[in-house]
């Protein structure tokens, strides 16, 4: 998978989250995405992130003024954004030396009338 489809990839994963009202999003490299839905636990249906995967992910969505903070503390909390689908509360952090990420979709803010 070339490096604009990993990208790709995770931009659907985040909308169907959104789609879907998960609260969580939880992705490690080796296991199923994970959603929780309505207190559940649930995975979902699609390719399982590998760690060159992720690393592209990792390099991408890490804000450069958070870089040196997450190679010193290998864990750092940010907001990321994607145009048409949202903003996610983000915890970026290794797991037995691996990238793992916990993601929250940010509520759309409702228009005044």
């Amino acid at each position: 998978m070339d490096y604009p489809a990993r990208m790709e990839l995770f931009k659907k994963i985040l909308k169907t989250a959104v789609d879907g009202v998960a609260s969580d999003i939880h992705i490690k490299i080796g296991t199923p995405v994970i959603f929780r839905i309505n207190r559940e636990l649930v995975s979902i249906e699609c390719p399982v992130p590998t760690e060159q995967w992720m690393n592209n992910i990792v390099e991408k969505m890490t804000p450069a003024h958070l870089k040196k903070k997450l190679e010193e503390d290998r864990e750092v909390d940010f907001s990321y954004f994607i145009p048409e689908v949202g903003r996610f509360r983000t915890n970026l952090f290794q797991q037995r030396g691996q990238w793992a990420l916990a993601m929250r979709p940010c509520e759309k803010p409702r228009r005044q009338l």
